[in-house]
């Protein structure tokens, strides 16, 4: 199994705007047909909604996550999505 950090798509130790604007990028190229850029790390770390897939809905959890952090939140990503 792939190690990952659950939105940490670039590897960097943070989750932020960076790693959401990845997963949109990643989104559109799926969305219009074309191949996935991502490895296996990538997309593990990118859906984190852990529905199988990369899409919106996991860039705009990356987003609200990265405010909750800029903003004193004091939860890791777990935490901050109830897991």
């Amino acid at each position: 199994a792939v190690k990952f950090a659950l939105g940490d798509v670039d590897k960097d130790g943070a989750v932020n705007s960076v790693d959401a604007s990845m997963v949109l990028t990643e989104y559109a190229l799926l969305a219009t047909g074309h191949a996935p850029s991502f490895d296996e790390y990538e997309k593990r770390a990118a859906d984190v909604n852990e529905d199988g897939g990369v899409d919106s809905s996991d860039a705009s959890t990356i987003l609200s996550f990265y405010a909750y952090v800029a903003t004193g939140g004091d939860k890791d990503i777990y935490g901050f999505l109830g897991k």
